[in-house]
């Protein structure tokens, strides 16, 4: 039976650690025909066959508990996902559980999952996908699809194809960052992409390559800790999530 898994990044959980306090993220002001386009980032079906790609085997191995448990987040609030990463919490630090590591492996990804989910109900739905496929251990790529819809409004990309166009170069290759000021949703999903062009006929067919690597990069906190009450405990679990790349293919 299908099963699907559309999470979001964000996680609520209860402390027991000082964190520093770290202000609200904003987005910049959009219509709400743009919102709607940006926010339906296509979801990962999650199936025997989809999940056998996994480069997880604990993922290939537990796939129906996955798949259940991130159903349930789909009817859950941020408060909802918030105690169920804190009820994670108490399961992984009882005595009993910490004898079954694999059970702790899965559980901390089901964690991750619903924080994915809760980031995403915030209003962040790409980089809520780019946490989503790393805790799965699958690869993304997108063809035309809302991370590219995104891009195309940011000065960064903007700026590049300019330049790229006024030079007459039919072939341009560059790394580029995308800012918190430009657009927060990018900014945490992707990091350091390298944006390639390659004009065909009137136009240019583009590809944005990132890897993303959540414990390399501690830009994730200030979004984290306003939406995850036990991040402290969450982030010293990135150990379950996976490396995985991001492809974006559109034309301009």
């Amino acid at each position: 039976m299908k099963k699907f898994i559309t999470l979001a990044l964000a996680l609520v959980m209860v402390c027991t650690i000082s964190i520093p306090a770290f202000a609200a993220e904003t987005t910049p002001a959009v219509s709400d025909s743009q919102f709607s386009a940006w926010a339906n980032v296509p979801d990962l079906e999650v199936t025997e066959a989809t999940l056998s790609k996994s480069s997880d085997p604990l993922v290939r191995s537990n796939s129906d508990y996955l798949a259940t448990e991130y159903e349930k987040f789909q009817e859950m609030s941020i408060d909802e996902l918030n105690a169920y990463i804190d009820d994670i919490s108490a399961s992984v630090n009882a005595a009993e559980t910490r004898s079954a590591p694999q059970r702790i492996t899965i559980e901390l990804k089901a964690a991750w999952l619903a924080a994915a989910q809760a980031a995403k109900l915030a209003g962040y739905p790409c980089a809520a996908k780019a946490v989503e496929h790393s805790v799965l251990g699958i690869n993304y790529t997108e063809d035309n699809g809302s991370f590219a819809a995104k891009i195309k409004t940011t000065s960064t990309f903007k700026s590049f194809l300019s330049t790229t166009k006024s030079s007459g170069k039919t072939y341009n290759r560059a790394v580029r960052e995308f800012t918190k000021s430009d657009n927060a949703d990018l900014f945490y999903a992707l990091h350091n992409a390298t944006v390639t062009l390659n004009k065909s006929g009137s136009s240019y067919k583009v590809n944005v390559y990132d890897i993303f690597d959540f414990a390399l990069d501690n830009d994730y906190s200030s979004l984290f800790t306003t939406l995850v009450n036990n991040w402290a405990w969450l982030c010293q679990n990135t150990g379950v999530l996976n490396k995985v790349t991001i492809n974006i293919n559109f034309t301009a």
